[in-house]
């Protein structure tokens, strides 16, 4: 007897057809959960920001800035104390340390690198961890320091060549200090605005020390402080233009009571100093 191919194939689909049924189907949804939940953790939170959400009133703040990738300087602050600029914290010979981190980059990234300690141990993730004595390494950052400061060999070791010679490239990197060329402005909650470019945050027609200190240390407050006494006739200076309006001469941006304004800022820098403002909004 001949059967052709169509028949072949028509057989085929009337035996799958009859292999179905909901037991099946349901174990294989089970296999695909086992799977996801041993899958290992996924990439660790962006090195600033890590809480989203809406604030208290319903509306979307905490919008906080993209992440970029490892970039900043690793310096010492003093003898013994290192910090890294790409991941907003600092160390000594026996681990992170949330006291200098505060005071180098604010009291948010002093929070986070204490719940870093507490959450993720030596052995998390983003842990931070002792592979031998006086070295110090960090899961986050891939980064290991020695009693000299950030040492490749020892970064070599614990992490491969990659991030070796991430390291390497960032070792003799400028320290940016308060504010990031380029940096975003953004709402860490309702009614404060914050420009990483300069270091500072402003709440209606005035810049605020406290904001600025929570988020970019005391550094930057100190630094807010001493522009604010410039008014207009300082280069970097901060002034009020009137109608509940602040500028920044430094940043060339205006803030009025919604945040960033582009037709305040380009009233009193220009047009490109407004187009440049619009690109840096978050």
């Amino acid at each position: 007897m001949k059967i052709t191919l169509g028949a072949l194939a028509a057989l085929s689909l009337l035996a799958l057809a009859g292999c179905g049924g909901s037991e099946p189907e349901s174990e294989y949804r089970w296999e695909e959960e086992t799977v996801y939940e041993e899958r290992e953790p996924g990439p660790a939170p962006r090195d600033r920001y890590e809480d989203r959400g809406r604030d208290d009133d319903g509306g979307h703040y905490g919008r906080r800035p993209r992440d970029r990738g490892p970039q900043g300087a690793i310096y010492a602050p003093k003898r013994g104390v290192f910090c890294d600029e790409s991941v907003r914290a600092c160390y000594t010979a026996k681990g992170g340390h949330p006291g200098v981190t505060e005071q180098q980059f604010g009291e948010d990234a002093g929070r986070r690198l204490e719940r870093r300690i507490d959450e993720e141990g030596t052995r998390g993730s983003r842990g931070i961890f002792r592979p031998a004595e006086g070295v110090l390494c960090d899961r986050l950052s891939e980064v290991c320091f020695d009693r000299e400061g950030a040492s490749l060999r020892e970064t070599r070791g614990e992490f491969g060549h990659e991030a070796a010679e991430e390291l390497a490239r960032r070792v003799d990197e400028p320290r940016r200090g308060p504010g990031r060329r380029g940096g975003v402005i953004y709402s860490p909650r309702k009614g404060v605005s914050c420009d990483e470019q300069v270091a500072a945050c402003y709440v209606e027609d005035a810049a605020h020390l406290g904001h600025t200190k929570q988020q970019f240390g005391a550094e930057a407050a100190r630094e807010l402080e001493r522009r604010m006494k410039g008014g207009r006739e300082r280069r970097d200076g901060i002034y009020r233009p009137g109608g509940g309006a602040i500028c920044d001469r430094l940043a060339e941006v205006c803030y009025a009571r919604e945040g960033a304004s582009a037709k305040l800022t380009r009233n009193e820098f220009g047009r490109e100093a407004a187009a440049r403002m619009a690109a840096r909004l978050e």
